[in-house]
């Protein structure tokens, strides 16, 4: 086991504690895995998320119950949506730069400066 938690960590400390690595690796193409084992009725599906369903915010924030899956999958949108921010500006900056550099041979005759 790579941690062990008590009945008294709450949901966010848990998934503060195990989603950082996990979510990159999930990111950069690794499979990822939590599992929860325990004794019946130790909180496993509790933690594990099915919570969520009962208390998720309309804002697309998981509530203070919500568990590791549901904060997981709201944590990975709010990253791709990051990448492809970065990647439009990205592409929008090149498209910028190339439209500059057309207009500045055209303002040379045709030659490039």
């Amino acid at each position: 086991y790579d941690s062990v938690f008590d009945s008294h960590v709450s949901q966010s400390d848990l998934y503060q504690e195990v989603s950082p690595s996990l979510l990159n690796s999930f990111l950069e193409g690794y499979n990822a895995t939590v599992m929860a084992y325990g004794q019946t009725g130790s909180g496993k599906t509790y933690t594990m998320g099915s919570e969520a369903s009962h208390s998720d915010k309309d804002d697309g924030t998981v509530a203070n119950s919500g568990g590791l899956l549901p904060r997981f999958m709201a944590d990975i949108f709010d990253k791709l949506a990051e990448k492809k921010m970065k990647s439009d500006m990205l592409c929008s900056n090149k498209n910028k730069n190339e439209n500059t550099n057309e207009e500045k041979k055209d303002d040379n005759g045709g030659k490039s400066t």
